[in-house]
């Protein structure tokens, strides 16, 4: 409610409102405003805002599920922003990976960007994946793509977790699992 008291001919009153979002408190909001004063009839004007909702996803893929020893393993990891209509931009989008122990990760590619190179593998057992993508708009997707050599004695089950989050979204985790089977000479 605000009382303005008399305005003279041309003169005029303003105020702003604000209240923050999140992604639970997401939705359209319509509201009406009403002027009002004892010597001319009321007047009123609406506005509406639609807060628009990210749609944050993973997916982590093995390039294949079952693997010899000797063989190499990769994963696929695939961070997007759904393209439907009225889907928000996911805000500072990272990507966790605590890849498997056992073996010596590198990546083996990543998207390209007109940026630094988004992605880094950190830490030497456990060895994490991380990335900072920044602001992902609806429909647009980074993937990474991880790989490392497998051999008799290191060969095993390698099951792991990838989590993609974002400011403004919760966080979406997948999995993704590669066995390597060792021969019986």
């Amino acid at each position: 409610n605000c009382s303005y008291g008399d305005l003279a001919a041309g003169e005029s009153r303003t105020v702003v409102v604000q209240a923050s979002t999140s992604f639970d408190a997401c939705a359209v909001y319509d509201n009406t405003a009403t002027a009002d004063a004892t010597n001319t009839p009321e007047d009123t004007d609406s506005g509406k805002i639609t807060c628009n909702k990210p749609d944050l996803s993973v997916d982590k893929t093995p390039n294949d599920q079952t693997v010899d020893a000797g063989d190499p393993i990769e994963f696929s990891v695939v961070t997007t922003n759904g393209g439907a209509p009225g889907t928000g931009t996911a805000k500072s989008v990272t990507l966790s990976d605590p890849l498997p122990s056992g073996v010596t990760w590198s990546i083996k590619s990543q998207s390209d960007v007109d940026a630094p190179l988004e992605c880094a593998i950190t830490g030497t057992s456990p060895q994490t994946l991380n990335c900072s993508y920044g602001d992902l708009a609806a429909g647009e997707g980074r993937t990474v793509v991880v790989q490392a050599s497998t051999s008799e004695d290191a060969c095993a089950v390698y099951d792991n977790t990838a989590t993609a989050d974002a400011e403004n979204a919760p966080e979406d985790p997948d999995s993704g699992k590669i066995t390597c089977n060792k021969p019986d000479l």
